[in-house]
């Protein structure tokens, strides 16, 4: 049995909320200017589908993306 499972949402640690929502996490939790358009689309495409690909052209924040996602899911999963 999970130790969280019966408390009320009010007392649910942070990152148990945003197992499901990349998005909301990076808005939350990462000071950096925000997301664009399109990674906010693909990070939002990422739980629903479990995985994503996108092609664009250089400079356009593909590897910052890919780093907000690891970062949300190691800290959203806490090594479960």
């Amino acid at each position: 049995m999970d130790v969280l499972e019966g408390l009320p949402d009010a007392l649910q640690p942070p990152e148990s909320k945003y197992l499901s929502d990349p998005v909301g996490w990076v808005e939350e939790f990462v000071d950096f200017g925000g997301l664009t358009g399109y990674q906010t689309e693909v990070l939002g495409e990422l739980v629903p589908r479990g995985r994503v690909s996108m092609r664009s052209p250089h400079g356009c924040g593909k590897s910052a993306l890919a780093a907000l996602t690891v970062l949300w899911f190691a800290i959203t999963r806490d090594g479960k």
